[in-house]
């Protein structure tokens, strides 16, 4: 048991030693950025596939408005990212709670520089956490949409069977 943890020791101290050797430098590394678009594009598949799930939970009338509430929501939040949402998110907080507006409008967002220190353009920065501001409001419409409230799944046994 003394060498099994000995070893474990030792391989997670020679896992970390690279990190610490690495240079820090702020270029973008086009393996980081290649891995990122295939993840902000994995990201973004969960909209529509949530679409067709709670499409399928709802009744046959309702399909097409819970479907299209998440395609909806996919615009509507898109575009308020990019305009206000990045900035307040991301910017340097001058009040210490929510951000300033250095990237109101997307105004310094670039593809040839990086955020802060990171190794991937700060466009594709934006675009990955934009995706997660996406599928938050369909989450929270298909719970809407599927008619259910919290009454109806609650555990008492007036609302169950008998």
């Amino acid at each position: 048991m003394r060498n099994l943890r000995s070893l474990l020791l030792f391989g997670l101290l020679g896992c970390s030693l690279p990190a610490f050797a690495a240079e820090s430098s702020s270029a973008i590394d086009k393996g980081d950025s290649a891995w990122m678009i295939v993840a902000t594009a994995l990201v973004l598949l969960m909209t529509p596939a949530l679409a067709i799930f709670y499409g399928g939970l709802v009744r046959k009338k309702n399909v097409l408005n819970t479907m299209m509430l998440s395609f909806v929501t996919m615009g509507l939040v898109s575009l308020s990212w990019v305009l206000i949402g990045f900035t307040l998110a991301f910017d340097k907080a001058p009040s210490g709670f929510i951000g300033g507006f250095q990237y109101f409008l997307a105004n310094g967002v670039s593809l040839t520089t990086p955020y802060g220190t990171q190794t991937i353009p700060a466009a594709l920065f934006m675009l990955f956490q934009m995706k997660f501001a996406i599928i938050t409001p369909a989450l929270i419409s298909g719970r809407l949409q599927s008619g259910s409230s919290s009454a109806d799944t609650s555990s008492s046994p007036s609302s169950g069977r008998s």
